[in-house]
């Protein structure tokens, strides 16, 4: 079984087919054939429909951990995710979590975490990633994990 993440991507790469083949067409009348248009329509709605139905599982990393992706992440983090006002502001919005300092921090990207909440979040051009721990044990791990990750980088 497919992540809620996973799920998502194949919709919107079917959708994105589509809309490609079929403006293509308009130029190039059959270049696409009705049938890999077919397919792409298919694809979207299957996966559309298991997303809805909530036939997905959920996301872990390698050591356990719930990933949680865009705007699942953002739900789940219940911070605004207005495009034109604060878009990347996240650092802002969650003041009282803790900027993890990395060589590249910039206003579009960060690493920030809570560990009353054992959670890390993670923001870069647009993408977001929550990661939630269940326990602190699993919370030290993954910010240690963050560390040596950000660290080789310098």
């Amino acid at each position: 079984m497919k992540s809620e993440y996973q799920l998502r991507k194949e919709m919107m790469g079917a959708w994105a087919n589509w809309a490609f083949c079929s403006g293509y067409n308009r130029k190039h009348p059959g270049h696409y054939t009705k049938e890999l248009l077919a397919s792409n329509v298919l694809v979207y709605r299957r996966a559309r429909a298991a997303l809805a139905a909530g036939q997905f599982v959920q996301e872990t990393n390698e050591r356990g951990n719930e990933v949680y992706r865009d705007e699942a992440a953002i739900k789940r983090l219940g911070v605004s995710a207005n495009f034109f006002f604060d878009f990347y502001d996240y650092s802002r919005q969650l003041a009282h979590w803790t900027q993890l300092p990395t060589w590249q921090d910039a206003s579009y990207f960060g690493v920030i975490y809570d560990r009353e909440s054992r959670c890390i979040f993670t923001y870069a051009e647009g993408d977001k990633t929550l990661v939630v721990c269940a326990d602190d044990e699993s919370f030290k791990a993954e910010l240690d994990s963050a560390i040596a990750f950000y660290k080789r980088g310098e």
